[in-house]
């Protein structure tokens, strides 16, 4: 098991730098799992997306096979945000070996 870090928490007004949030460099391979009933949505890019975009992969709740997202080895920064307006979300990150 990976070193256990801080809950990220994540809302709607922003997206979320998960690498500068974590302290985990840009590029490592990260696993990240929705710890709350709010969806979240992922995006993978060197800047953050727009505010309004819908792009990029959509965690779900605990009760469905989808809250868990591998990140892989060279992947570019990763970006969070809450997918439902006024609520937000809480995210566990870990590096993987």
């Amino acid at each position: 098991m990976a070193a256990t870090l801080p809950d990220i928490h994540v809302d709607d007004t922003a997206w979320v730098d998960v690498n500068t949030a974590s302290g985990i460099t840009v590029g490592n391979k990260m696993r990240i799992t929705l710890k709350s009933g709010v969806w979240c949505r992922l995006h993978e890019s060197t800047s953050a997306p727009a505010l309004d975009s819908k792009d990029g992969e959509v965690l779900t709740d605990k009760r469905n096979p989808y809250n868990i997202a591998t990140i892989p080895t060279g992947s570019l920064k990763i970006w969070a945000k809450s997918s439902e307006v006024g609520r937000s979300s809480d995210i566990m990150v870990q590096e993987v070996a």
